[in-house]
This record gives C-alpha cells, structure tokens and sequence, in this order.
C-alpha cells in the first residue's frame, strides 16, 4: 500500500481509506508513461487495487 502510495503521490491513509489529504499532482496524461514502467506483478497488484475501489458498496454489503 505504501508503495502504491508513494507511486501515485497520494497520502496512504487516503489510499487505503479514503480520509486526509489525496495530493494526487499526477495529470491522466501523466498515467500512462508511469503505467509502463510497471512490471507484471505491479499491474496485477493496480488492477486488483483499482477494481476493489470500483465494487458497488450495496454488493459488499451482502
């Protein structure tokens, strides 16, 4: 997590919950040359990541 932090410049409390400062000064054309510089393990771990952050709340629940 701290990792992922320190990668996408944003404060890990606000990685892993949501609460403090974001500070994200990546721009989305900035995303991608930073993307490439992933290996494979990086990219699962991103994916797996960005996907538990886009579940519907109401389905977690259950």
């Amino acid at each position: 997590m701290l990792e992922l932090a320190r990668f996408f410049d944003v404060e890990p409390a606000w990685l892993a919950w949501g609460i403090g400062s974001r500070r994200n000064r990546l721009k989305p054309d900035d995303l991608i040359p930073q993307l490439a510089k992933c290996d494979d393990t990086q990219l699962t771990a991103i994916s797996a990541l960005l996907d538990a952050f886009d579940r519907d709340p109401e389905t977690l629940a259950t």
